[in-house]
């Protein structure tokens, strides 16, 4: 049975082999009727008989925009999406003028090791993964590509994590303009990620047990969490509110 239905998904999919180059092409039917399934499998068997080029051709027009583009559609969802945009659309800078076929181990490496050299290993690593997860989809379900490129991970220096002292603090703060500086300072007397401090509303605070109360899916690690006030943190609102 060449026809499913994923359980991260309500459309059916098509499982087949191409005719050719024996690949498995997994694609989605877009829609949710098994009778239009049906009928979109049958249409596809039908134009890979009767033209076994049919994907093979139509895949080599596809471009880097037309996989970060298709990437952003699927991962629409994801909380981190808008650093995924971001950093997409720095890539497609310098791929913009590439085919998907041209988008070879040796052209990324060469993009990956001008940052690593520029920035961070780290940095480099950040790419990497974005990209080749990307290229990963466009291989194993989209059918646009035969296989991933290997790319090893860059290298990461083994930091010690560091604490800013109460002197750097001070410093940081007396440098800041008055409503970065608020931010700064909640941020500090709470461990609070920007994201969360600029975000954060008023049915978040529990004002009787001064704390702020986080779910699953306003925070990065997907976990529930309640964040004690100090005083300082507090009085901050308070002031706030008013």
């Amino acid at each position: 049975m060449t026809l499913y239905r994923p359980k991260d998904s309500n459309y059916y999919w098509v499982n087949l082999a191409h005719p050719i180059t024996n690949k498995r092409i997994r694609k989605s039917t877009k829609t949710t009727s098994k009778k239009d399934a049906l009928l979109f499998e049958a249409d596809l068997i039908n134009k890979l008989a009767t033209n076994k080029d049919y994907l093979i051709n139509k895949n080599q027009n596809k471009t880097f925009t037309d996989l970060k583009n298709q990437w952003i559609k699927e991962k629409s969802h994801k909380k981190s999406i808008d650093w995924d945009i971001t950093k997409l659309n720095q890539l497609e800078e310098h791929f913009a003028d590439y085919s998907i076929q041209q988008i070879t181990q040796h052209e990324i490496k060469e993009y990956l090791d001008n940052i690593a050299e520029k920035l961070t290993g780290a940095s480099a690593n950040r790419y990497r993964a974005l990209i080749l997860a990307a290229l990963n989809k466009a291989s194993k379900e989209w059918g646009w590509i035969d296989k991933t490129p290997y790319i090893p991970r860059y290298q990461e220096p083994k930091l010690r994590i560091r604490y800013l002292t109460k002197e750097e603090a001070n410093r940081l703060l007396d440098e800041l303009p008055n409503h970065l500086r608020l931010m700064a300072i909640f941020s500090l007397q709470t461990g609070l990620r920007q994201s969360n401090v600029k975000n954060l509303k008023n049915p978040q605070i529990n004002w009787d047990n001064k704390t702020i109360v986080f779910h699953p899916n306003e925070v990065k690690s997907g976990k529930y969490l309640n964040i004690p006030l100090s005083d300082v943190a507090y009085q901050l609102l308070i002031s706030l509110k008013a």
